[in-house]
């Protein structure tokens, strides 16, 4: 019962009112970088997996840009540091995992600098999963 209430919550978490999904918010952190929803627009949908929140300009959106990744994919994104992260706590992959196979998305690539992540994707059937070295 307890993981039902946890999955829900997290749903509504990274929804609008409307219950449609807004691009860019964090998994554990509902809300969204400033400037994400732009810089992401031209993707069909992002989530951020991320474990630090303290970030001067998403290195996601520069990561995506630079790689010029196709539209009308799905990504999700796990821990992508920059120089200003300061740590911060992350969850261990299965909740990560539970929270991607209750997502009304299926996402087609998964993006990790960190093992959390890659074991999430993987053990939520996310097809193509990239490992980004720093």
């Amino acid at each position: 019962m307890n993981k039902w209430l946890l999955t829900i919550a997290l749903l509504f978490a990274v929804t609008d009112l409307d219950g449609t999904l807004t691009k860019g918010d964090t998994l554990f952190n509902a809300t969204p970088f400033p400037g994400v929803q732009d810089s992401l627009k031209e993707y069909d949908e992002v989530l951020y997996l991320s474990c630090k929140i303290w970030i001067a300009r998403p290195p996601q959106t520069w990561w995506l840009e630079f790689h010029e990744f196709p539209e009308g994919e799905s990504y999700a994104i796990g821990t992508i540091e920059n120089w200003r992260n300061t740590g911060g706590g992350c969850l261990d992959e299965m909740p990560k995992c539970e929270f991607l196979k209750a997502y009304p998305v299926q996402f087609d690539v998964g993006i990790s600098e960190d093992e959390q992540s890659w074991a999430a994707y993987e053990c939520a059937g996310i097809p193509t999963i990239i490992k980004v070295d720093r």
